[in-house]
């Protein structure tokens, strides 16, 4: 049978437009407790009982979220261990675009953490300019009109 929980949800107090042209349901932020306190996953969890462990998998034709398991094999997961900072972090060591690298070296890249609660990127100085220049010579006036 179905469980359910009563959670309680921030909100936020400035819109910058930029989330309603990005067409998103909603962003969720699944920080390690530790760092910030009880997430809404660990209530879920404390409620239900459901093994801790959450996967994600974003793909160009379909995604998943869930909690308290992993995504199916057919998704073709790849593994990603947790860093002991506080937060999701992996070490980065290039930037594909329509399968093609950026061209930025590997030398320029540092960890990077994965935060399920934003819509931002920071990129050091010379891979940022590596993927504006990618953008800039595929959507010379700022929108794609194709995916690639």
């Amino acid at each position: 049978s179905t469980k359910l929980i009563r959670a309680s949800f921030g909100c936020q107090t400035y819109e910058s437009g930029l989330f309603r042209s990005q067409v998103a349901d909603g962003i969720t932020g699944l920080s390690q407790s530790r760092s910030y306190g009880g997430t809404l996953f660990d209530w879920m969890r404390q409620a239900t009982g459901a093994p801790d462990v959450f996967s994600i998998c974003l793909s160009e034709e379909v995604g998943a979220m869930v909690l308290g398991g992993s995504v199916p094999p057919t998704l073709q997961p790849h593994w990603i261990p947790t860093s002991s900072y506080g937060s999701y972090s992996i070490g980065l060591t290039d930037i594909k675009i329509a399968g093609s690298s950026v061209g930025a070296p590997a030398s320029t890249y540092h960890t990077t953490i994965v935060d399920t609660g934003t819509t931002f990127m920071y990129l050091p100085s010379q891979a940022y300019r590596a993927v504006r220049d990618h953008f800039r010579n595929h959507c010379p006036w700022g929108a794609c009109s194709q995916r690639t």
